[in-house]
């Protein structure tokens, strides 16, 4: 069973604007208008603006790129006033086999209280 894991990322639209504006040549990603109140940020991409916005298919990198994978992840952006909106969807034909690993480190110098 595939699960999919939603994400949501808001950038200021202004500042994405200048860095596209500085890569002539480059094609672009077509985004959709958002109208006020169309998404709830809340981590589900289950509005009709998600359902609709174009969808960006991501390819595998790495260890054979451009070549088939059974996780997908698909991008969709969403322009609003003063923001952009990325809707990222992830899927892990396996979820049960992710592992999560602590990053502890040893302390050298503990802090000392005085």
């Amino acid at each position: 069973m595939h699960w999919p894991v939603p994400a949501v990322c808001v950038a200021p639209a202004r500042q994405c604007g200048r860095c596209a504006s500085r890569a002539p040549g480059r094609s672009g990603v077509r985004s959709e208008h958002l109208g006020p109140g169309a998404i709830t940020l809340d981590g589900a991409l289950d509005e009709a603006a998600w359902r609709d916005a174009p969808v960006i298919s991501l390819t595998q990198q790495n260890p054979h790129p451009g070549g088939p994978t059974p996780y997908v992840t698909t991008v969709r952006v969403l322009r609003g006033k003063d923001h952009l909106y990325f809707g990222i969807t992830c899927v892990d034909p396996q979820p049960g086999r992710v592992s999560l690993h602590t990053l502890q480190r040893t302390v050298i110098n503990p802090p000392t209280t005085a």
